[in-house]
């Protein structure tokens, strides 16, 4: 099934040109994945705008995590993210969470390395306990940030920012396609294994659009079911 891959969209959509620019990027198909920051600092009305943008793309799924600027979707009380997302039903919001679409199974989760107190930041403590959640038959892998060593160096000290935890369950579960943002200068995709690792962030480092087509991958279920 194809599957359309984007990330980091931040204050794209509050931009008329901007998304205008991006919807015609984006092809329509089965399944949109978007791993998160889709906001600039995390507002319910910076998030409502992009919902309203992202529900009505042309995909028969939506799938969608948070990343560290959508503090919403953290300090919120439960039920008002709930309210929240029930007004757009067309779209699947992972929070540790999965789901299986076609046979394909995603795994979505939002959280990166402490840096500056962002949301969904975890100490090396804590961390590790959510990527044990990732099951062993995940087809697709969402994270809002990298593993450590593949798409994650910063432009300006060159320096490899992803997590070393995810990279060792990453090397566990070898999901067909992990996907992620957070470093927006890592933008590309590279094949390690049997493994896709995307870095769909549509931004540069200065947010300014890249103009780039976004990944589109062809994915099968890991295990069939017949």
């Amino acid at each position: 099934m194809e599957i359309t891959f984007i990330s980091d969209t931040h204050h794209i959509v509050s931009n008329q040109e901007d998304r205008d620019d991006l919807t015609l990027l984006l092809p329509g198909g089965p399944i949109l994945v978007h791993a998160g920051d889709m906001s600039g600092r995390g507002t319910e009305s910076e998030i409502r705008r992009f919902l309203d943008w992202f529900s009505s793309l042309p995909y028969m799924h939506k799938i969608l995590i948070a990343g560290n600027h959508d503090f919403f979707f953290e300090i919120a009380k439960p039920e008002l993210v709930a309210a929240l997302l029930a007004d757009y039903p067309e779209v699947t919001y992972l929070n540790d969470s999965g789901v299986t679409i076609e046979g394909i199974k995603f795994w979505g989760s939002p959280v990166t390395p402490w840096f500056h107190n962002w949301a969904f930041n975890r100490y090396p403590q804590e961390i590790e306990a959510h990527w044990d959640l990732i099951p062993n038959d995940t087809d697709v892998l969402i994270t809002h940030g990298p593993p450590q060593g593949i798409l994650d160096k910063t432009i300006r000290e060159g320096w490899s920012v992803g997590c070393k935890y995810l990279l060792k369950v990453v090397n566990r579960v070898n999901p067909k396609v992990h996907v992620f943002g957070h470093i927006h200068e890592g933008m590309g995709q590279t094949q390690i294994g049997g493994t896709i690792f995307i870095n769909a962030a549509v931004v540069d480092e200065r947010y300014h659009l890249w103009h780039n087509k976004p990944s589109v991958i062809n994915v099968e279920p890991k295990f069939p079911t017949f």
